[in-house]
């Protein structure tokens, strides 16, 4: 069971502030959010190159607009949003992909 007081992400919201002694936890976290990007960049490219994304796809962008829309979803479980709140963003960031067929619902 989720704690409404612990929704969200590690990854995010925690050492976003704090002192001099939280340097090394934020160190480590911000390393490991670039080792996410980064791993959605090289899935992104085998996409690419495998005909599910785009050919003007851009991996890296994409890698980064995946980031962010999470990092807000994150933000916005912890500020109390409901389960179809975060559904109909995600719904929306779907319409949004650069896909070279339709999504079929229910695929």
């Amino acid at each position: 069971m989720v704690h409404p007081e612990h929704a969200g992400c590690m990854l995010v919201t925690s050492c976003l502030s704090g002192g001099d002694e939280s340097e090394g936890a934020r160190r480590v976290l911000s390393d490991a959010r670039r080792a996410a990007v980064e791993h959605w960049r090289t899935r992104f490219e085998r996409a690419r190159q495998e005909g599910e994304l785009l050919p003007e796809g851009e991996p890296a962008a994409l890698a980064h607009y995946v980031r962010a829309i999470s990092h807000g979803m994150t933000v916005h479980a912890r500020g109390g949003a409901t389960r179809e709140e975060l559904r109909r963003v995600a719904e929306l960031t779907m319409r949004a992909w650069p896909s070279p067929s339709p999504r079929r619902s229910g695929a």
